[in-house]
């Protein structure tokens, strides 16, 4: 079959956990036809992925940088212009809610949600949405929409932050940017596959409802709640933040309900789902595979005491955390070493400096060394006694299971996927805890006997139930199920709990 594989942010062009799985899944399913679709920042970032054979086209959908050019079409009535605009107005009047958690939806609110984007998405095919979507009108009825909240005391007992024209504007400008991915030609192929929730699951749901073609959505980390994250300590106005959140809510909650099928990567990703909205017979989990012969057994151990971190340096990781933690292990292990591995992305350099100037503070330059990109992650794994997580987000990460495989024990906080993963085979400890985090490892640092136990033990469960071969077969199965089951798995927008809590940040 064809499948449109619709990515954002990862693949081709970055590295990282998705991109890892991208490329196993592109070159192991070699009986399949892939096109990738890939949001990026501007369309001109360069691949650092080869393309196997079996991928047809990689095209790029850049959401910043100039407005696209629009393609030429047909001439339309100033009637079908006004009807796009009451669309627009229909949108923004969904968005513009005084809860940023939307802990109660009004009866009626996904629905009135889908069928205004539903109609943004058909007018994109036909006209310039962008310059819809950009016109002095469209700052206009934010605004007017949003005092037409304030003055409704009914919707909310808290005060309400106000909405300044530069707030407005900052609204129009980046709705018009995340929307982009609508004007793209619908997809040709048997089956578009998402590789996240949110944007990526604009163009799947474009192409399902102009084509009917069938949606499959994977999930490795929670979309949803790294937007709430990532916004928490975004440079916006309240108000800004409120908008933009409730439509990344309300944009999740209609792909749970529109895709055919949802294949979390652990089942922390179903529970999520479940919570917004989704299908219970819609989702089948599928955990993520390596290849075991690629991960060989660690030789030995390193002379002293070593710590190893292999992620990009990036505020989900929790980095500061990590190198608090190990201000601890050095008190009790003075000849300790903490090894951290891998890039610092675009964007974060301000992060890596922070980092770096913590270990400063805290006298432990001679002991704490970030050392970039590692030519294979083996390298990695096999340089330290143990391998610690310190995320405070994750999916099913490959970091962990690939430590595994190498026969290392592992030190993980306990976010996401990760307890699927390490089960009894690996030590885990809540997030942004330092103490415990440094009590984990100065654990399996200190007693060799735990410490080979529990690397016996994680390389014995990765063969057993995390191997590449296990995961592939599961997709084929997927596939072949989401072309037979296309609109019968999915749930409805009458079905999604419109009226449940939700709690986007607390998991």
């Amino acid at each position: 079959m064809s499948v449109a594989l619709i990515t954002e942010g990862t693949y081709p062009c970055y590295l990282g956990g998705v991109s890892v799985w991208c490329d196993q899944l592109t070159t192991g399913l070699t009986e399949q036809v892939f096109d990738v679709i890939a949001i990026q920042e501007t369309g001109r970032e360069p691949r650092v992925w080869s393309m196997p054979p079996n991928v047809r086209s990689v095209q790029p959908v850049p959401l910043w940088g100039p407005a696209p050019k629009a393609k030429r079409r047909r001439w339309l009535p100033r009637s079908r212009v006004l009807e796009a605009r009451q669309a627009h107005a229909a949108f923004l009047r969904v968005l513009v809610r005084p809860d940023p958690w939307m802990r109660h939806w009004p009866p009626g609110l996904l629905a009135d949600f889908r069928a205004s984007l539903q109609s943004l998405a058909r007018y994109a095919q036909e006209a310039d949405l962008g310059r819809l979507l950009r016109e002095p009108r469209a700052t206009d009825r934010i605004l007017t929409i949003w005092q037409q909240v304030e003055g409704n005391g009914a919707l909310s007992k808290r005060p309400q932050p106000t909405l300044s024209l530069g707030d407005a504007m900052s609204v129009t400008e980046v709705l018009e940017h995340i929307l982009r991915p609508l004007s793209l030609e619908p997809v040709e192929a048997d089956l578009c596959h998402a590789t996240a929730n949110g944007l990526s699951a604009l163009v799947a749901l474009s192409a399902k409802w102009r084509r009917g073609t069938p949606f499959l959505m994977s999930e490795h980390g929670i979309y949803l709640r790294e937007r709430y994250l990532e916004y928490t300590t975004a440079r916006l106005s309240q108000s800004v933040k409120t908008v933009l959140l409730n439509f990344f809510q309300l944009l999740c909650a209609v792909a749970y309900a529109e895709a055919d099928m949802i294949v979390p990567a652990a089942d922390y990703n179903r529970r999520w789902a479940l919570l917004n909205g989704a299908s219970p017979n819609s989702i089948r989990t599928v955990h993520t595979g390596v290849a075991p012969e690629r991960f060989p057994e660690a030789p030995g151990d390193p002379d002293v005491p070593t710590i190893v971190f292999l992620g990009r340096i990036d505020p989900l990781k929790d980095i500061e955390t990590l190198v608090e933690a190990f201000e601890r292990v050095h008190q009790a292990l003075p000849d300790a070493k903490l090894r951290v591995f891998g890039p610092v992305p675009p964007g974060n350099e301000a992060y890596h400096a922070r980092c770096v100037g913590l270990v400063e503070r805290l006298g432990l330059t001679n002991h704490v060394t970030f050392e970039g990109r590692v030519r294979t992650a083996v390298e990695a794994f096999h340089a330290g006694h143990v391998v610690v997580l310190s995320s405070i987000s994750e999916g099913f990460p490959y970091t962990v299971i690939e430590a595994m495989a190498c026969g290392r024990a592992t030190v993980s906080t306990l976010v996401g996927g990760v307890p699927e993963a390490i089960s009894d085979a690996g030590l885990g400890v809540p997030p942004r805890n330092a103490a415990a985090l440094a009590n984990a490892c100065i654990e399996v640092l200190t007693d060799d006997e735990r410490r080979t136990a529990l690397g016996r033990a994680a390389r014995a469960r990765v063969l057993e139930h995390f191997t590449m071969t296990r995961m592939l077969d599961s997709y084929r199965a997927v596939y072949a199920d989401a072309l037979t089951s296309a609109g019968r798995c999915g749930a409805t927008l009458e079905s999604a709990r419109e009226e449940r809590p939700t709690r986007a940040c607390a998991a």
